[in-house]
């Protein structure tokens, strides 16, 4: 006579847990995409937030391992010989890059993440994650009130200023493959409509994954209760 299965033969055949969502969120430089993104996740403090790995100083209110990693160029550098990072860019002389083990163990442990990211982390993410990933752009009123708000943080020199505003151009020009664009003329009504894709996101997939779980158990009941009569 065979036995019953074991716990863990039993366990093997029960639905796998539920992947997480990733909010993948771009914009250029002095958009406010970071101010926004504090409203949103004050609000909804169940999703958590991604935090780079930064090259640069920090700016006046930031806080290391809350904003940002802060790491000096040399330990960025070993870090990325080590392979820790999913995705790393250089840009305005700045590093920064994502580390795997965040974002992988948050994804399969269920948990809802945010990442500020460019345009080629987007498409990686993609490639990696399919429908697990949801794409957020946040335009500017227009490139001259961008132009405004750089000048206004005066948290970079002149140069990195026309470096940055040069290149918004070609970043929103690569917003329209994304699933979300938001213009942010106003703070407040932007992370409003921010939050509402979260909740409307996050509500979708947790309906399809219970209509896809409901399936699997049924599916599962049957197997078990075979192997057990066999």
């Amino acid at each position: 006579m065979n036995e019953s299965p074991t716990q863990n033969e039993t366990s093997s055949l029960l639905p796998q847990q539920n992947f997480g969502t990733i909010f993948a969120i771009s914009a250029p430089s002095g958009c406010g995409k970071t101010t926004v993104l504090n409203i949103v996740l004050n609000e909804l403090p169940e999703i958590s937030r991604s935090v780079s790995v930064n090259t640069r100083a920090k700016r006046p209110g930031e806080i290391d391992g809350v904003d940002y990693i802060f790491v000096s160029p040399e330990q960025f550098d070993l870090w990325l010989a080590e392979g820790r990072f999913i995705e790393h860019v250089e840009i305005y002389g700045t590093k920064r890059g994502i580390l795997k083990d965040t974002l992988f163990d948050s994804v399969k442990a269920g948990v809802d993440i945010v990442c500020i990211i460019d345009i080629r982390g987007v498409t990686l993410l993609k490639s990696l994650f399919a429908e697990h990933v949801v794409s957020i752009f946040l335009l500017p009123p227009s490139l001259d009130e961008l132009q405004k708000r750089l000048q206004h943080r005066a948290a970079d020199s002149q140069k990195e200023m026309e470096i940055r505003s040069s290149q918004a151009a070609s970043e929103i020009e690569g917003s329209v493959g994304y699933d979300y664009c938001l213009m942010n003329d106003d703070l407040e009504k932007c992370a409003q409509k921010l939050k509402g894709i979260f909740i409307k996101e996050r509500n979708k997939r947790r309906a399809k994954s219970r209509e896809s779980a409901n399936f699997d158990v049924s599916s599962t009941l049957y197997q078990a209760t075979a192997k057990i009569g066999e």
